[in-house]
């Protein structure tokens, strides 16, 4: 356990310090990108890797509390500080309004309610246009409310985006704390008894409706509140929020990474980012090669990068432990 928590700390701190050799703005750029990613897809993962629900409205837990912050930013005096966990407390809250109805349903059915809710709220979004702008979009979202720290102003007005990569470095800290937790206390074991059995866990005392529910608004809130800084990270807000390219991110980074494992939708999103940047340079082939990753990724890591690099770790280790038995 100790070992394990001295690798946590040395990757913190490598993330921490990185921005003093990265000097290029865009590279901090597609590192933040990367993080908001990562956030969803760690969230979701609670959802589908570890309790089984493969919910597919997650991006509208991610546009609600974008919408939610932007709003109560633009017209209210509420720091934007304020409205980022206002926002993911209305998207968790708003989830659970969904997840009464939604989560007595099984399997492919949940996918398909889920999906439908996430279309409908981006249609709302873009037809209610003295609210939202509609297409048009909200214009002059405010960034985050700048503050000192041991004397220094940090300032998210200004052209640098490192202000920005170190709040959503401390965010997905955060989620990554809250999920370790959860998968490794007995919650956890309820969820993934769920997973393996809904009749069994219920036999053995396990409350299914509380623990769908409660982790399904944890892992809503999480998508709301990152949904909020992204808002006040690109300072324009516009249904897209709500595509279904947003899912299919998700869903992708949680396959590269590792389905069911705790940091690989987390390194699965940053490798899926950066490709995407990287492929766009290659002019109209980019979709061939990013479907082309995606299919050699599944077929020869169907577990993802995760269990592949543990299992290529252990045969390597036993192989030399086999020699230096000879």
């Amino acid at each position: 356990m100790k070992k394990n928590a001295l690798y946590y700390l040395l990757v913190i701190v490598f993330l921490f310090l990185l921005p003093l050799f990265i000097k290029q703005q865009y590279i901090i750029n597609i590192m933040v990108l990367a993080s908001i990613m990562a956030i969803l897809s760690v969230s979701w993962n609670l959802l589908s890797g570890y309790l089984g629900i493969f919910s597919f409205g997650h991006p509208a837990f991610y546009g609600f509390g974008a919408y939610t912050s932007a709003l109560l930013s633009l017209h209210t005096a509420f720091s934007p500080w304020i409205t980022m966990f206002i926002g993911g407390g209305f998207a968790a809250f708003f989830s659970f309004v969904v997840a009464l109805p939604t989560l007595r349903l099984r399997g492919p059915y949940v996918a398909v309610v889920t999906l439908a809710f996430m279309l409908i709220l981006g249609q709302v979004c873009h037809n209610w246009i003295s609210l939202t702008q509609g297409p048009m979009g909200l214009l002059g979202i405010p960034t985050l409310t700048n503050f000192k720290l041991f004397g220094k102003l940090v300032n998210f007005a200004g052209i640098s985006r490192v202000p920005y990569y170190y709040v959503i470095m401390i965010m997905l800290i955060i989620t990554m704390y809250v999920a370790h937790r959860i998968v490794n206390s007995r919650l956890g074991l309820h969820l993934m008894a769920i997973r393996e059995s809904e009749e069994a866990a219920a036999a053995t005392g396990v409350r299914i409706t509380r623990n769908k529910i409660g982790v399904f608004m944890i892992s809503s809130f999480f998508a709301g509140w990152v949904g909020a800084f992204y808002a006040h990270y690109i300072l324009i807000l516009t249904p897209d929020v709500f595509a279904f390219f947003v899912m299919a991110s998700i869903l992708a980074s949680t396959l590269i990474g590792g389905w069911g494992t705790l940091f690989g939708p987390a390194i699965g999103a940053f490798i899926l980012t950066f490709l995407i940047d990287y492929a766009k340079n290659l002019g109209d082939i980019h979709h061939f090669l990013y479907g082309s990753f995606l299919i050699i990724a599944i077929l020869f890591m169907p577990k993802g990068v995760i269990v592949s690099l543990q299992k290529s770790f252990l045969i390597v280790r036993s192989r030399f432990a086999i020699k230096g038995e000879k």
